[in-house]
């Protein structure tokens, strides 16, 4: 296809490319594929060009509908559990750490997004769990974006979560997040396996989320402090 092109300069990552550019995979892939604007001439930050994008009306209308239906001033914390098998984790595990975590914030709610119901609604607060399975891409997309917290296995949602630059917490065993982590969202914490997902304690998952609730809550209280003052 390229033969056929012809054109008098190419810019790849296969050698068939007059500019070749190297694949590095030592480099986040958000990263990796901004080479190619590099090669290009761009001098700017990937960050400069990786704003959160616009979502459909009707998306974040769902979103809306379901928020309305909370008590006021909840905290919503967003959970994606699901992805292909060897990248999940325990289901038990993590209904045990929705319970651990919501025992000590009383003001969150949990939504669980995914295809599948994976039942994590089974603990003690199962009435602050609340089950989104089947909402159409967009719409998780859409409360991803509006949650105050994050915490999901490696997978699109997780993603999602970066480019909204949602506080996250991101659950590794198999890959690696220095290739498929967080590389936008200023807060957050990796929690990674030895190569497997049940290598991950719960203790180290509630630390981070205990850690990045902390973070954007202590950055909460400074600028309320810097508007009274």
């Amino acid at each position: 296809m390229l033969n056929q092109v012809d054109p008098a300069v190419s810019v790849g990552f296969f050698a068939a490319f007059s500019v070749h550019v190297e694949l590095d995979f030592e480099k986040h892939s958000a990263e990796l594929a901004y080479d190619i604007p590099r090669a290009l001439g761009s001098l700017d930050p990937i960050t400069h060009h990786s704003g959160p994008p616009a979502l459909p009306d009707w998306a974040t209308s769902i979103v809306s509908s379901l928020f309305m239906r909370l008590p006021p001033h909840v905290r919503i914390l967003a959970i994606h559990p699901e992805t292909l098998e060897e990248k999940m984790w325990d289901l038990d595990k993590f209904v045990r750490v929705i319970d651990e975590f919501l025992d000590h914030h009383s003001e969150f709610f949990a939504f669980v997004l995914g295809v599948s119901d994976l039942s994590l609604d089974r603990g003690r607060h199962a009435a602050r769990v609340i089950p989104c399975n089947g909402l159409p891409f967009y719409a998780s997309a859409a409360l991803v974006a509006k949650s105050d917290l994050f915490l999901g296995v490696d997978s699109c949602m997780l993603h999602v979560a970066d480019i909204f630059r949602v506080p996250s917490v991101g659950l590794f065993g198999p890959t690696n997040p220095s290739e498929f982590g967080f590389r936008l969202t200023n807060v957050h914490r990796h929690v990674v396996g030895n190569g497997a997902m049940n290598s991950i304690e719960m203790s180290d998952v509630l630390a981070a989320l205990e850690y990045v609730e902390r973070q954007i809550s202590e950055e909460t209280a400074s600028r309320r402090f810097r508007f009274m003052t």
